[in-house]
């Protein structure tokens, strides 16, 4: 998997969010909102220039190990930052991301939620979900729950030692914690000994479709630490 796919595919998630003004970076250089030329490297010169990194980590780092079909490839994952050099007062972005090398129906991802910039919410801020007498909650950047609406819940399904809640989208709606597309799945990981409490596998906006079968097939292969 590119680093610039996943850079593309990270800045196409965040700017899901209404009201993000996140400058566009879809190759392995750097732009600015200004519209100055591209440099080489991470950083871009002036004011609003910006600095985008990946840190690669292991599967055991992020809470949970995963043997996807061999037809996947392999899953590699990085902790993907964002931050403003010239404007510290806007703050900064963390976001741990997982990508398949063969595979590009499904993607992982979660929100550190203390480092997250202002903008709609979306699945990959969902850090873990709970069961309760009434129905099923997700925990919005691992603070505030959230009712699960049951018509988009298709269920709880096994891990290799555990459940996910497994969602589809009903129809289109704005920036949410759920599915905000017709037919996207996403699968809600509580990962309690990982760098955050949660994470999401979640269909690509930008990927193939997948049925929900194959992500039970994928998600039967995942062991939480």
């Amino acid at each position: 998997m590119s680093k610039t796919f996943i850079m593309a595919t990270f800045a196409t998630l965040i700017l899901l969010g209404a009201g993000c003004t996140i400058p566009r970076s879809t190759t392995n250089t750097t732009e600015t909102e200004t519209g100055q030329a591209p440099q080489a490297g991470p950083t871009a010169s002036g004011a609003s220039g910006w600095l985008e990194t990946n840190e690669p980590l292991t599967e055991g780092e992020i809470g949970f190990t995963i043997n996807p079909p061999e037809d996947w490839g392999i899953f590699s994952i990085v902790l993907h930052k964002i931050s403003f050099p010239g404007n510290p007062e806007i703050g900064d972005y963390w976001e741990y991301g997982g990508e398949f090398s063969e595979q590009p129906a499904v993607i992982y991802r979660a929100t550190d939620p203390e480092h997250v910039l202002g903008r709609g919410g979306y699945a990959g801020d969902v850090l873990g979900y709970e069961k309760r007498a009434n129905g099923y909650y997700v925990m919005f950047l691992g603070k505030t729950a959230q009712k699960v609406p049951e018509s988009l819940v298709i269920g709880e399904v096994p891990l290799a030692n555990g459940l996910a809640l497994l969602l589809q989208g009903q129809e289109a709606s704005g920036p949410s914690s759920f599915p905000g597309v017709p037919g996207q799945l996403v699968a809600y990981l509580n990962t309690p000994n990982g760098p955050l409490p949660g994470g999401v596998f979640m269909t690509s906006p930008n990927g193939p479709v997948i049925s929900p079968d194959k992500m039970r097939e994928l998600l039967a292969t995942v062991t939480i630490n």
